[in-house]
C-alpha cells in the first residue's frame, strides 16, 4: 500500500501549485462518451512463499525472476465533461491480464520440489481522470480508480505432475497518469499510459500433502498502448462530423462480401484427466489431474459477409483451419511412471455472427457462435498396479468435438478493398473424449478426458468486394 502512495505523491508532482485550470489552455465545452482500447505490457511483482511447507521440506526459495513480466488486454466505455473549470473523464474498464512462473522450490534433503504458479487477473474498475496539460499534440491527464479484481492462481507440482487453483476478489486501488494525442488524427485517438494497481495477497488452493502457498504484495505497473474513438461528437464540434455517417460519399461502407485469411496463437488450461478404468475397477490418473500442452499456433480462412445500417453493421462468417494443441500426462500413481495420456487437436471450424459499431473505417465488434474441433485422445504403456495388474494399456479415440464461442476485436479498411483486424476469441467445448481399447491381459479399459476453455488471438487480413 505504501507504494500506491508514494505513486500518488508522484502524480501529485505534475499538477500545477495554483490549481488545475489556472494558466492551462484547456477547453471546458468538451462533452461526450466514448470507446476505449488498450493492450497491456507490465511489470507485476509477487513474493511467494509456502505458509504450510510439504511433508519432510526444510524450508522453501522463490526461484523466479521478481519482477516479472505479464500481458494482458482491455477496454471500456468513458465520458467526458466539464465540473469546477476543469475537464474530467470517467472511465468504466475491463482487463485481463496473465503472469507465468511465479515458482517457488521446497528444500529437501535429497534436493528440491518445484510449485510452479501462474497467475491470471480479471479486473473490472472505475477511473476519475482529469485533464491538467493541452498543447496542439495531445492532451495529459492524471486520476486514480477503484477496482474489483479477481485474482486466480494455478500451481502446479511439475514433477508429478499436481494441480490445484483457487480464485478470489479483491478491492485495488490503482494511480494513472497518461498522454491523449488527441491532434494526431480526426476520429482515432492514440493514448499513452502508465498506471499503478496494488492487490494486496493471495494464496494458492491446498495440495493434498498440506501444503499451501502464499503470495504477498502483488501489484502491477502498467503501460499501455491503445486508443479511443468517440461515439458523438462534442459541443465544439461541427454538426457534420455527426452526420456524415449516413452518406456514402464521405465514409466508407462496411456492405459487402469478404474472404481473407487468420493466423495466431492459442492457449487452454487444465485439461482433466477423470480416470482410467476397466471392468474390474479404476487405476491410473486420479480424477481432476493432468496438464498437457498449453499452446500452439491457431491460422486459417475465413469468408463472409458484413451489412451497414448507418453506423452499425452485423454479420455473418464461417470460417476453417487448424489449431494445434497437444501434450502428454504421466499418472501419478504409476510406480513405474511409464503409462502415459496424450491429447491432440487439429482441424478447427466455425459459424458465427458479429455486431459492431462502425467509426468510418474502423470497425469495432463483438462476435458468438459455434466452433468445431478435431480432437485425439490416447492411453498407452504400462500400467503396474490396480484392476489391469502388470498389463500393457492401449486405448485411444479420435472425435470432432462441438462447443461455442464469443468474442471481439477490431478491424481497420485501408484501400478500396483491403481490411486488416485483430480479435480475441474464447472457446468452449461441450464433449468429452473417452479412449477404449483392450490391455495386454484381455481387460478393456477406458478413460475420459475433457480439455478446459481455449483462448484464441488473432490477426486477419481480408479483401472486401
Amino acid at each position: 500500500m505504501n507504494r500506491l502512495l508514494v505513486c500518488a505523491a508522484a502524480l501529485a508532482c505534475c499538477l500545477p501549485a495554483t490549481g488545475l485550470a489556472q494558466d492551462l489552455p484547456l477547453p471546458t465545452d468538451i462533452a461526450g462518451w466514448y470507446v476505449r482500447t488498450r493492450a497491456i505490457a507490465g511489470v507485476s511483482h509477487a513474493a511467494g512463499s509456502f505458509a504450510t511447507l510439504p511433508p519432510g521440506a526444510s524450508g522453501s526459495e522463490q526461484i523466479s525472476a521478481d519482477p516479472q513480466a505479464d500481458f494482458g488486454v482491455g477496454t471500456g466505455l468513458g465520458y467526458r465533461w466539464s465540473a469546477w473549470g476543469v475537464p474530467l473523464r470517467a472511465v468504466l474498464d475491463g482487463s485481463l491480464n496473465f503472469r507465468h512462473d511465479t515458482d517457488v522450490d521446497a528444500d529437501f534433503s535429497g534436493g528440491a520440489l518445484s510449485y510452479e504458479n501462474n497467475l491470471r487477473i480479471w479486473d473490472i474498475r472505475l477511473s476519475l481522470l482529469a485533464d491538467v496539460l493541452r498543447r496542439d499534440w495531445g492532451t495529459v491527464y492524471v486520476g486514480g480508480g477503484l477496482g474489483a479484481a479477481r485474482l486466480e492462481s494455478e500451481v502446479e507440482i511439475e514433477a508429478n505432475p499436481l494441480v490445484t487453483e483457487n480464485g478470489e476478489w479483491k478491492i485495488s486501488p490503482s494511480v494513472e497518469v497518461g498522454l491523449v494525442l488527441d491532434g494526431a488524427f480526426e476520429r482515432v485517438i492514440p493514448e499513452l499510459s502508465y498506471r499503478f494497481r496494488w492487490f494486496g495477497d493471495t494464496e494458492s488452493d491446498t495440495f493434498p500433502d498440506g501444503e499451501k502457498l502464499d503470495y504477498e504484495d502483488v501489484h502491477i505497473h502498467d503501460f499501455m498502448l491503445g486508443f479511443t474513438v468517440p461515439l458523438d461528437p462534442g459541443p465544439n464540434e461541427p454538426r457534420a462530423a455527426a452526420t456524415s455517417i449516413s452518406s456514402p460519399a464521405s465514409v466508407y461502407d462496411w456492405t459487402g462480401l469478404y474472404f481473407g485469411g487468420f493466423g495466431g496463437w492459442a492457449s487452454t488450461g487444465k485439461i482433466d484427466v477423470t480416470q482410467l478404468a476397466s471392468a474390474e475397477g479404476a487405476f491410473g490418473v486420479p480424477e481432476g489431474i493432468g496438464r498437457f500442452g498449453d499452446d500452439g499456433f491457431f491460422l486459417g480462412g475465413q469468408i463472409g459477409v458484413d451489412r451497414q445500417w448507418r453506423r452499425w453493421v452485423l454479420g455473418i462468417g464461417a470460417e476453417a483451419g487448424f489449431l494445434g494443441l497437444d501434450g502428454s500426462v504421466r499418472p501419478v500413481t504409476s510406480k513405474r511412471g511409464d503409462a502415459a495420456s496424450f491429447y491432440e487437436t487439429g482441424a478447427y471450424g466455425g459459424v458465427t455472427a458479429r455486431f459492431g459499431v462502425a467509426f468510418d473505417r474502423l470497425l469495432i465488434f463483438a462476435r458468438g457462435g459455434v466452433a468445431f474441433l478435431d480432437a485425439e485422445a490416447r492411453a498407452e504403456g504400462m500400467c503396474d498396479q490396480g484392476a489391469c495388474g502388470a498389463a500393457t494399456v492401449k486405448a485411444s479415440e479420435d472425435d470432432v468435438l462441438f462447443g461455442e464461442q464469443i468474442g471481439g476485436g477490431l478491424e481497420y479498411a485501408f484501400g478500396t478493398h483491403w481490411s486488416a483486424g485483430a480479435e480475441y476469441r474464447f472457446i468452449h467445448l461441450f464433449d468429452d473424449l473417452q479412449p477404449s481399447g483392450i490391455t495386454g491381459s484381455g481387460k478393456r479399459v477406458w478413460e475420459n478426458l475433457r480439455i478446459d476453455d481455449i483462448h484464441t488471438v488473432r490477426a486477419e487480413l481480408n479483401f472486401r468486394w
